[in-house]
C-alpha cells in the first residue's frame, strides 16, 4: 500500500461522508450549536474512526518502507559476500589469500585507460598508467579483442621508476582476428607504475565489454 492508496482511501472516505450528511455547511454549524444532535454526535464518531483509520494506515506504510529498505541492504551484503567468495574459487587462490581492492580500465574517446568505477583505494590511475599504493600480491588480467587478421601484441609493462627499470611483465602475441586474454600474478612495491601496450591500436574493438583491463590486489590473511 502506498501513497496513491492512501489518497484514494481519504476520498472513499471524504465522499461517503458527504452522503452520509447531505446538508449544506450552513445548515451545519447552526445544528450542531447542539450538542446533543444526533447528526452532530454521528459525525463526531465518523470523524474518530477516519481518524484512526488514516494513522493506522501511516503506521503501517513506515514500519513496512523502513523493513523494505532493511531488506534490500542485506540483499546487498549477502550479494557482495556470495560474489567474492566466487571469485577467490574462480581464479583459484591459494590458502591464506583474501581479495582486498580490485580495479576495472577502459578506453575512453582518446584512447586513454579509464578506470570505471574509481572506487578503488590501492591503484592510482593516471595517464593511462596505474600507480600501486600498496605494496603486495596483485593480479592482472586484460582482454583485447582484435577485429582484423594481423598481427598484434598485448604487453604488461612495469615502468621505469626510482631505482628500477622498464620491465616487460608478461607479452601476449595474437596474429589473427578475435580475443586476446593475458593472466599475470606479479609481486608490487608501492610507487610501481603499469601499463599496458596494444599494437597495433587501430584495430582494437572500442567496446567495453571486448576491450579492457583489470587488477585484483590480494591481501595475506
Amino acid at each position: 500500500m502506498g501513497v496513491s492508496s492512501t489518497c484514494f482511501t481519504v476520498n472513499i472516505y471524504l465522499g461517503f461522508t458527504m452522503r452520509l450528511f447531505p446538508f449544506s455547511w450552513s445548515l451545519l454549524v447552526t445544528e450542531m450549536t447542539s450538542a446533543s444532535h444526533p447528526r452532530f454526535r454521528l459525525l463526531i464518531g465518523w470523524c474518530c474512526l477516519m481518524s484512526s483509520a488514516l494513522l493506522i494506515m501511516t503506521v503501517y506504510l513506515a514500519i513496512r518502507t523502513k523493513w523494505e529498505k532493511k531488506s534490500e541492504t542485506s540483499d546487498k551484503e549477502t550479494n557482495s559476500t556470495a560474489i567474492s567468495g566466487n571469485t577467490d574459487q574462480r581464479i583459484g587462490l591459494p590458502p591464506g589469500l583474501s581479495i582486498n581492492d580490485y580495479i576495472h580500465l577502459i578506453r575512453d574517446s582518446k584512447e586513454i585507460w579509464i578506470c570505471h568505477p574509481c572506487t578503488s583505494s590501492s591503484f592510482t590511475p593516471k595517464n593511462s598508467t596505474v600507480e600501486i599504493t600498496v605494496s603486495g600480491l596483485y593480479f592482472f588480467h586484460a582482454q583485447v579483442t582484435f577485429l582484423n587478421p594481423n598481427k598484434a601484441s598485448v604487453t604488461l609493462l612495469k615502468n621505469k621508476g626510482p631505482g628500477t627499470q622498464k620491465r616487460i611483465l608478461s607479452k601476449v602475441k595474437h596474429d589473427r582476428s578475435g580475443t586476446a586474454t593475458m593472466i599475470r600474478l606479479v609481486e608490487l612495491k608501492k610507487g610501481d607504475s603499469i601499463s599496458l601496450e596494444i599494437e597495433p591500436t587501430n584495430s582494437i574493438s572500442r567496446l567495453d565489454s571486448d576491450t579492457y583491463w583489470e587488477i585484483i590486489f590480494f591481501n595475506y590473511k
